[in-house]
């Protein structure tokens, strides 16, 4: 987000509000305040919880990767359960940039386990 700026808008607005009509974005400022945050929810938490699977080294033991698997399924059940609950998507009615991110992060986390889950 832009430092200073009356709106909370992610950083790549500008660049989608130009194309609106793709809707990856929404129009109103509500709209945009929860799309940043459901963005922010996506890079601090499920990334932080994912990051594991770039640091941590092949020999590690069953132990370790057990608990930072249950540690990444908590940080995913957490999102659905307090971010999206019985709603589709994270913001408003259709697909937009913070899904991506967070349906990215989540097929990471499933093809890094080799299961679909």
């Amino acid at each position: 987000m832009r430092r200073g700026s009356a709106r909370a808008v992610p950083l790549s607005a500008p660049v989608l509000l130009q194309k609106p009509e793709a809707g990856l974005i929404p129009k109103d400022a509500k709209g945009r305040l929860l799309e940043a945050g459901a963005i922010s929810f996506v890079g601090t938490e499920l990334h932080a919880a994912l990051r594991h699977f770039f640091t941590l080294p092949k020999d590690a033991p069953t132990e370790v990767r057990s608990y930072l698997e249950k540690q990444t399924r908590a940080v995913l059940q957490k999102m659905q359960d307090a971010v999206l609950g019985s709603k589709q998507f994270l913001v408003g009615q259709h697909f937009t940039i913070a899904d991506a991110c967070a349906l990215n992060a989540r097929s990471f986390h499933s093809s890094c386990r080799g299961a679909d889950n």
